[in-house]
C-alpha cells in the first residue's frame, strides 16, 4: 500500500515528498511534522 493514503491531497503528498528527499539528501536523518489523515478521513494536524 502507498503512503499517500495518509496525506490528505495528492499537493500535500507532493510537496512532502520534495521536502523530504532533498533535506535527505543533505544529512542523514530528518524531523518534519505534516498534516495528514485518519483512516475515516479526518484530518489530523
Amino acid at each position: 500500500m502507498s503512503t499517500r493514503i495518509l496525506y490528505r491531497t495528492d499537493k500535500d503528498y507532493e510537496e512532502m515528498a520534495k521536502s523530504l528527499y532533498s533535506a535527505l539528501e543533505k544529512k542523514r536523518t530528518v524531523s518534519l511534522e505534516f498534516p495528514c489523515r485518519r483512516k475515516d478521513g479526518r484530518s489530523i494536524d
